[in-house]
């Protein structure tokens, strides 16, 4: 009896969490829908299969080092970290003061949770290399562009400024929030700009190498962008941006004040 309970314990099926059951059925759903119903399935599938690695249970292919080392809960490593963030050594804690910390701050924790055994998941270093690299964008932007028909824009040249205004729409939401965000009229930071025009836009190249640059470091580095994930390292763009602006309220109070804030 025990031999099966120990056999039972150490089944992924064991460890499923309702989140990830959800986000396993919908990343079938879209599996489903780009090879059966070939809805998008450039995009569709990408998306899917990223979703099936990132929630198959104790595996941690989506989680960096230092996101193992919190979702395992060991209460000494905890103090270790919890101690050169100078926060309670709880989870929750942790992550608020790295959500606040600078970026060489985080970067010592992550090399700290290596030293301590723990190493990042398959696609947490693919989107080191590639997403946060931006090497990805460019090259999405080549193999769309090979796949291309450039037939019907030759013959009608006038559907080229359909294609600039398109392009166009990414940079002016940028530089509209940003004005505004100048002028105090609505509090509004670059990761934010960046990143919800990313959302609406998830997918497309340009999107990616937007946020990658403006606003993906800032915003604490969540992995999107065609993965979706569930637990320690789950997508969640409006607690990232919550995030992302307490930290340059903390960096800056003098800018915050000077808006009235």
């Amino acid at each position: 009896m025990e031999s099966l309970n120990a056999l039972l314990q150490g089944m992924g099926l064991m460890h499923l969490g309702a989140g990830q059951a959800i986000m396993l059925l919908v990343s079938l759903l879209l599996l489903w829908l780009a090879i059966a119903k070939k809805f998008e399935p450039l995009l569709l599938l990408p998306i899917g299969f990223g979703g099936l690695l990132s929630n198959i249970p104790e595996a941690g292919m989506a989680l960096t080092a230092l996101e193992s080392l919190l979702a395992h809960h060991d209460a000494g490593q905890l103090a270790v970290i919890a101690a050169k963030l100078n926060c309670a050594p709880d989870v929750h804690a942790i992550k608020e003061a790295l959500a606040l910390a600078l970026p060489s701050v985080q970067s010592q924790m992550e090399n700290l949770a290596v030293d301590m055994g723990y190493t990042p998941g398959v696609l947490a270093l693919f989107y080191k290399v590639a997403i946060g690299s931006g090497v990805a964008p460019l090259v999405i932007f080549m193999g769309v562009g090979a796949m291309t028909d450039f037939g019907p824009l030759l013959a009608n040249p006038r559907t080229l400024l359909l294609g600039a205004a398109a392009q166009f729409g990414i940079f002016a939401t940028v530089l509209g929030a940003l004005t505004l965000n100048y002028f105090g009229l609505i509090s509004f930071t670059l990761p934010q700009a960046g990143g919800h025009r990313h959302y609406r836009r998830r997918g497309r190249p340009d999107g990616d190498l937007s946020v990658g640059q403006a606003g993906a470091g800032a915003a604490g580095g969540h992995r999107g962008g065609g993965v979706l994930v569930y637990g320690a390292g789950a997508v969640n763009p409006a607690a990232d941006y919550a995030r992302a602006d307490q930290r340059e309220r903390a960096q800056n109070p003098h800018g915050a004040a000077a808006h009235g804030e």
